[in-house]
């Protein structure tokens, strides 16, 4: 694949359009959303009683949290195994967000 090279005027555009596409974070969401990037780094799905010992965010907020958030992909055990464009397996693209 070519490499294209963009106008500063294209790439100001391009990170406006993906600023746009991830919903802006309060501290807490931040957390939330680092700890599961790095538990799902680990290359295995995301036992989601993991994320409130590594956010330092209460169960109930954390589990509240994904439950809104688009782009929380889970497997049939309700593991997380993709995350805003991060995943550890291939899944179908398909939509299946937080239930």
């Amino acid at each position: 694949m070519a490499v294209q090279h963009l106008t500063d005027a294209e790439l100001t555009r391009l990170a406006e359009e993906l600023r746009a596409a991830v919903p802006p974070l309060n501290e807490d969401e931040q957390r939330i959303a680092v700890a599961v990037y790095r538990l799902l780094a680990e290359g295995e799905p995301v036992v989601e009683t993991r994320i409130p010992a590594a956010s330092g965010i209460a169960a109930d907020k954390v589990a509240r949290t994904l439950a809104r958030w688009p782009g929380v992909y889970r497997d049939d055990h309700g593991d997380i195994v993709g995350f805003w464009r991060l995943t550890q397996q291939e899944f179908p693209h398909t939509a299946s967000t937080s239930t």
